[in-house]
């Protein structure tokens, strides 16, 4: 039989208005209808009364299928900067107005909807005439057909445009903490939120396939707020409500968001289930919505239990393969049994999980006024507070920790290294770390000599990446709590992040190279509790490794963290941008300050207007007239005051 026959017998043709076939909303809701048909199952999320999208998964089937998608019309279809492609009947000013953001995939899943394999799905044939448009697309055998397709109705129109024409600002890549990869487009959130649910853009070690992850969706829902925040469109607030559609209907019946990263036991990850609660809690920073509400009051008590107590106070664990020996049996990692501060040997005592879960129940408590955890937070601040101090066996640590600094060092630079420290590296990485983990058992710390702090007490070896997450988490920590860790104490840790020779090394590797984005992050996060220009100057320098890197700027720059707004910032009057210039939003609620820094190899000339200047490097005070930035050189700002 040829393709050509094989297509005419083996074909189902769907007319795709038929797909779309729901209830109208009330405006403003978030309501998810499941329609299936023989062919199909398909997920509806209304985003407004205009609004919808439209999630297509064919069913499972023994053998290649094609399916032939129909729109009756003269209909033409072009692709458009905020990528993917429209599909407009231009001569009917009633008609909808269709978005594909994404090919279609062929995709396989396994019983917990991990994604095992996926590839594009060829499309077979696209027929355009005055009659109708169709699309013909291969489904392989034994994999699901995906596809995505927003529709607007005519009174939409507004949302198309701002589709249609995207500003300069609305395309830079932005660095995603989940995925480690970059959002630069609309169409870039499709590559995540696949059938309703939001992935990860990448296989996940040690079974290198994709899992859900509410990391990512909150890192995309901070970015959207903070591209809304500065274009003023409407669009980012119908996107967003996407991932809070998908968050919520992943959610399971005990309040937990689980993973399956690291066993077939579909274990839950507690940062990532933190990342839930913080993208829920920053809607109702936004606005009230008792359903939201309710999904994080559940989520809120589940992780309260998800902790170990130790003679020190309430360790929160890191996921539930920390419940029990037997579970950790199933970890990828290699550990060692303590029962160091009186733990569990299961406890792995991992540092920023503990922390980013202490800032979740506190801000939840904060936002919502249930104090009924208060207690056990209480308890969790002092084990924090006892751990980050714990400093047994000063000069042993010391030589130790000489020993494997030289192991985190830029390649070029390590091999001008004289011949017995090379030998010392060496000793330092082949026998050294992976004996780490039998030191701390005895002489139980994580906040080392020179200021590395290491990810956990049990875990064997380091984790050099995680130097820049941890200080990220105790920067937001010494923002909620700023009594228990006073900034001077991790002035140390700071210092080693930011020295250039860690740098150079993190950015060496693809392995490691993402810790730069979170290194961003916490000058973020510093720069905003701290005026000191020292952070400013940091962030320049990081933001700068980041571009050079190509790894998109930190979500929490944009303007929409509102873990450290609380509130919504007023939108932007004056637009700050130009091709060369990154501007960093270190807005809060009482204050407006914007960092701009020129990235590019020539001078950039940036028009103040409604600015003065605040802090200038290099560069002599100013106040509403144009300047002028070096390479490399920044200014901050903030509006002239009447």
């Amino acid at each position: 039989m040829n393709l050509s026959t094989l297509l005419k017998t083996n074909l189902t043709n769907t007319n795709l208005e038929d797909l779309f076939t729901f209830e109208t909303p009330d405006p403003g809701t978030v309501r998810r209808h499941e329609i299936n048909t023989r062919s199909f199952c398909n997920l509806v999320d209304n985003l407004s009364d205009s609004v919808c999208c439209l999630f297509i998964r064919s069913n499972n089937c023994t053998t290649d299928q094609d399916y032939q998608f129909t729109l009756q019309g003269a209909y033409q279809i072009t692709a458009i900067p905020a990528g993917g492609w429209l599909i407009q009947d231009p001569n009917q000013q009633q008609a909808a107005t269709y978005w594909i953001p994404a090919l279609p995939k062929n995709r396989q899943l396994d019983d917990d909807q991990h994604i095992t394999s996926e590839t594009s799905a060829p499309i077979g044939g696209l027929e355009i005439s005055t009659e109708a448009l169709s699309i013909t697309v291969n489904r392989k055998q034994g994999y699901y057909l995906d596809l995505v397709i927003l529709r607007f109705m005519p009174d939409a129109d507004n949302l198309v445009q701002q589709l249609i024409a995207p500003q300069q600002h609305e395309l830079a890549p932005v660095f995603l903490w989940g995925s480690h990869t970059t959002y630069c487009k609309h169409a870039d959130l499709f590559l995540h939120l696949i059938n309703g649910l939001v992935y990860e853009n990448r296989t996940a070690w040690p079974y290198y396939r994709k899992i859900c992850s509410e990391n990512d969706a909150h890192a995309l829902y901070v970015t959207l707020t903070g591209l809304q925040h500065r274009s003023g469109k409407l669009l980012y607030v119908l996107l967003k409500r996407l991932l809070v559609s998908a968050t919520l209907s992943r959610q399971g019946e005990d309040g937990a968001w689980r993973h399956g990263e690291w066993s077939d036991d579909m274990e839950a990850h507690f940062r990532l289930h933190c990342s839930g609660m913080h993208l829920l809690m920053d809607v109702l920073s936004e606005r009230h919505d008792p359903e939201v509400e309710a999904n994080l009051k559940s989520a809120a008590a589940y992780i309260a239990k998800q902790h170990d107590s130790t003679n020190i106070g309430t360790w929160f664990l890191h996921d539930e393969l920390e419940l029990s020996e037997a579970s950790m049996s199933k970890s990828p990692f290699k550990w060692v049994k303590s029962r160091a501060f009186g733990k569990r040997p299961s406890n792995m005592l991992v540092l920023n999980t503990h922390l980013d879960t202490s800032i979740a129940l506190d801000r939840y408590a904060t936002l919502t006024g249930d104090s009924q955890y208060a207690t056990l937070l209480a308890s969790a601040r002092q084990a924090t507070r006892t751990l980050l101090t714990a400093k047994p066996a000063e000069r042993l640590y010391r030589i130790i920790f000489n020993i494997i600094e030289l192991t985190l060092l830029p390649t070029e630079q390590a091999k001008q290294l004289p011949v017995h420290l090379r030998i010392f590296k060496r000793l330092g990485w082949k026998y050294l770390i992976p004996r780490l983990q039998h030191i701390k058992k005895i002489f139980p710390r994580i906040v080392m000599p020179g200021g590395y702090i290491d990810r956990a007490l049990s875990l064997r070896g380091i984790s050099p990446a995680y130097q820049s997450i941890n200080t990220m988490d105790l920067a937001r920590y010494i923002r909620r709590f700023p009594d228990d860790i006073p900034l001077d104490q991790i002035r140390s840790a700071l210092e080693f992040s930011q020295s250039q020779i860690f740098r150079d090394f993190l950015a060496e590797s693809k392995k490691t190279r993402y810790a730069l984005g979170f290194w961003a992050e916490t000058l973020y996060h510093l720069c905003t509790i701290d005026t000191d220009p020292k952070y400013r100057q940091w962030l320049t320098d990081v933001l700068l490794d980041l571009d050079n890197n190509d790894l998109g700027i930190p979500p929490s720059i944009l303007g929409g963290n509102m873990e450290a707004l609380s509130a919504p910032l007023p939108p932007i009057q004056a637009q700050l941008t130009s091709s060369s210039v990154l501007v960093a939003n270190l807005s809060l609620s009482s204050k407006t300050e914007f960092l701009l820094v020129n990235r590019g190899a020539a001078p950039a000339t940036i028009a103040l207007k409604e600015f003065s200047l605040l802090i200038a490097n290099k560069i002599s005070p100013t106040q509403g007239r144009d300047i002028t930035l070096n390479p490399g050189d920044w200014v901050t700002l903030q509006p002239v005051r009447p």
